[in-house]
């Protein structure tokens, strides 16, 4: 198994890299890693003094940030710890939202969230970094730089108030939610209609919506790493919430405001 990792990987880097020309600008690969992708951690980075990356002379390999194909903690070839977390014990607040139904008595069973490792999968990767503890630079696999920084207060993202994440969302999850509808709950819930959204066990994740490689801000599109992309920012973000939302008092748009100032007002909130 560890040799199809590996496989993908090569496969990915192969395409990032031998044919920088033809891959997308906005990708983690572009320009054989010369760009400003915030993921991009390397000294390759173009992104200026506000990014965090690698000083100049220093590390050039962008994979090895997350990735490494030799020793790895886990899937897919993964080369950072387990996530410190906001409190010190690789622990992580559920959200806190008091609507939130998956974490009802009669739902959680099915549902799963906040059970066991939580957050887990992807999404757990990503708070590697994303806990605002857990230092940027600290990888399994070779030492790195950057090992002592941490995740500015914009990229920290607080559980407590995003999307809820890491939980099964399947047939059953989906009809014991519904079900509350006629309980005095208003919004009606659907599996996503495109394949891929959710992991292999059916589990909501941070990639869910997001595509870590991808960085789909232009300037005029603020949305970062939306794994849908068109460039009608308004478009993907009501496209990706309609996978799941029917409805609601969000089905008008989540991105209020003028076109060209909309206001972003939804569950994924940055600690301010």
């Amino acid at each position: 198994m560890k040799r199809f990792w590996f496989a993908a990987l090569l496969v990915s880097l192969w395409g990032g890299l031998s044919y920088g020309a033809t891959i997308d600008t906005k990708s983690l690969g572009h320009n054989g890693g010369e760009n400003a992708h915030p993921h991009n951690l390397s000294s390759l980075n173009t992104g200026g003094v506000d990014s965090i990356h690698a000083p100049a002379g220093g590390e050039t390999q962008i994979c090895k940030f997350c990735h490494t194909p030799h020793g790895a903690a886990s899937r897919p070839l993964w080369n950072r710890p387990d996530p410190v977390g906001p409190n010190g014990d690789g622990s992580f607040p559920l959200y806190g939202g008091s609507s939130l139904v998956i974490d009802d008595a009669g739902v959680v069973g099915d549902s799963k969230y906040g059970q066991n490792t939580y957050p887990n999968g992807a999404s757990r990767m990503c708070m590697s970094c994303h806990d605002g503890v857990t230092a940027i630079g600290q990888v399994v696999s070779e030492p790195a730089e950057l090992a002592n920084l941490q995740m500015s207060i914009e990229g920290t993202i607080d559980l407590s108030v995003s999307h809820p994440i890491s939980f099964v969302y399947d047939t059953t999850v989906a009809g014991l939610i519904n079900a509350q509808k006629n309980d005095g709950g208003t919004n009606t819930y659907q599996l996503p209609s495109s394949n891929g959204l959710l992991d292999g066990q059916n589990r909501m994740q941070c990639n869910t919506c997001h595509n870590p490689h991808v960085d789909t801000r232009d300037g005029v599109y603020n949305l970062p790493m939306w794994r849908k992309y068109t460039g009608v920012e308004n478009d993907d973000y009501e496209w990706t919430c309609s996978q799941c939302h029917i409805g609601g008092p969000t089905s008008a748009g989540i991105l209020w405001g003028s076109p060209g100032s909309p206001t972003i007002n939804d569950h994924h909130d940055l600690i301010p």
